[in-house]
């Protein structure tokens, strides 16, 4: 049996509007890759908002920020900092956990 998830995005014009926060916002074409064979999926950090933005922060939901956030580049990453930043203006458990990976990327990019 194959399974797959379907997400309904909000948007307006050509820009996706992150349903919690309608001050978050991308382009359309900014927010989808494709598999190899050409199957569409959202980009990690936009679902790790999701994951990340819920009331309710799931176990399930730290362990694939534990999994995904290595892969991510520093543009990801600073991007889903600071969508956290202004969807949490006083803090959220994530934020460190960012900022240290792109903290450690810059460092080796130095070296």
């Amino acid at each position: 049996m194959n399974a797959f998830h379907l997400m309904i995005l909000d948007s307006e014009n050509d820009y996706w509007i992150y349903k919690r926060n309608g001050t978050i916002r991308r382009k359309l074409t900014d927010i989808i890759l494709k598999t190899s064979e050409g199957v569409p999926y959202i980009k990690p950090e936009i679902q790790l908002l999701y994951k990340g933005g819920s009331s309710v922060i799931r176990d399930k939901d730290i362990l694939d920020l534990e999994n995904v956030l290595p892969t991510l580049n520093d543009d990801s990453r600073e991007w889903l900092r600071d969508s956290l930043t202004i969807q949490y203006p006083n803090g959220h458990p994530w934020i460190e956990l960012i900022n240290a990976y792109i903290e450690s990327s810059h460092n080796k990019k130095r070296e």
